[in-house]
């Protein structure tokens, strides 16, 4: 076998292992032939903001119910994912390094989503231009297991422990709105836990 043939050959089995990754990522995540569409724009416009070479949805992708995720919830990750901000984005926003950032991820100060060789941190942690006051007091106690949608859902939907003013409200806005950190801390604590 000629080195160019040998070559050829490794190209053809990493192009074949690439294709049936993606197809089980597609199966795990039970997606549909509307959801690929989905992938693909979010695939477009990720390439064209990060200059990614792919879209790649871990195999680990946690989901702690335990089942496959729909199509329409997989539109609003890939939404959640295609708003969301690079972690060099994140640095200039909070005039620091993209290195810092990656650490506070890792340390579960900030919430991140893998996408294409890199994190995505939803928006929901940020308030007028800056980290959300509290937030890397909670993000530690929520469940490490527990699925993006579901964390993302929990600090956007109004909690019925979290009233202000008359008015129930998400984790997100009572901690805008300078309500007790501590509180929402211990709510985070309960989330996937079964409590």
């Amino acid at each position: 076998m000629t080195e160019l043939e040998s070559v050829r050959l490794k190209k053809e089995k990493r192009q074949a292992k690439s294709t049936a990754k993606k197809s089980r990522v597609l199966k795990v995540i039970g997606l549909s032939a509307a959801g690929a569409a989905a992938v693909g724009v979010a695939r477009h416009a990720f390439q064209k903001r990060a200059s990614a070479s792919r879209i790649i949805i871990p195999d680990n992708l946690p989901v702690s119910s335990g089942e496959k995720i729909g199509a329409s919830a997989h539109r609003k990750l890939i939404g959640i994912v295609k708003d969301g901000l690079l972690p060099s984005e994140v640095a200039d926003l909070l005039a620091t390094t993209a290195t810092s950032i990656t650490r506070r991820i890792r340390a579960r100060k900030l919430y991140a989503i893998p996408f294409a060789h890199t994190w995505v941190l939803p928006k929901f942690q940020f308030h007028r231009g800056r980290l959300l006051r509290g937030i890397d007091d909670v993000l530690p106690r929520l469940n490490p297991g527990l699925h993006p949608l579901e964390v993302i859902n929990w600090f956007s939907i109004p909690n019925a422990d979290l009233v202000m003013e008359g008015e129930t409200v998400s984790p997100t806005v009572w901690l805008a709105r300078g309500g007790d950190i501590a509180s929402v801390a211990e709510l985070a604590g309960e989330v996937g836990n079964g409590l």
